[in-house]
């Protein structure tokens, strides 16, 4: 999830890791020179280089990697599959990403599985309770998109098919029973 906020629609012309910072870092053009520069305020950036160009958009960059006949990899992503604690931890991250409409989101039925098992966990153990109630906010989250049929989120099953969201169990009534939106 370090990369959502460049994932909600930013304008953010092209980007890398920084394996170095272990985040993703905007490319600028500096005097002929790429130069690796931090998301930093706008007015701190100027304070640093005052000669700084507009960046580099994806198409140059790549046609100037070709030049110095150096690889370079262009990722545009379509689809993002969402981990068990991305939906515990990061939940607003996943709302704005979905918002941004840029994206499908692939939610692989075993993540279903496991945040619906770990929403009946216990409250009053507080090394368990974060994490019960991040689940129970992204299962409450998943049902409402399931009666929304958001048409942005998937459900990934084991054999690697993408359905429109429908797989999301809840308990019903008095006898328990297990039932499926649809």
């Amino acid at each position: 999830m370090l990369a959502s906020e460049y994932l909600d629609g930013s304008d953010l012309s092209c980007f890398f890791f920084c394996e170095k910072t272990g985040r993703f870092r905007r490319s600028e053009h500096v005097e002929g020179d790429l130069r690796e520069r931090s998301k930093a305020p706008y007015t701190q950036q100027f304070e640093e280089s005052p000669r700084v160009s507009t960046p580099l958009t994806r198409e140059e960059l790549l046609e100037r990697e070709m030049r110095k006949h150096e690889q370079l990899l262009v990722v545009k992503p379509v689809y993002l599959v969402i981990d068990t604690n991305a939906f515990i931890d990061q939940l607003s991250a996943i709302q704005k990403i979905l918002q941004c409409e840029r994206f499908r989101v692939l939610i692989p039925t075993t993540v279903m599985e496991e945040l619906i098992d770990l929403q009946h966990g216990e409250l009053s153990n507080p090394r368990v309770q974060g994490a019960t109630e991040g689940a129970r906010q992204a299962v409450t989250w998943l049902r409402e998109q399931t009666r929304q049929k958001n048409p942005r989120l998937f459900t990934l099953t084991m054999r690697g098919r993408r359905l429109p969201i429908a797989v999301v169990r809840e308990e019903a009534g008095d006898d328990g029973e297990l039932v499926s939106y649809r």
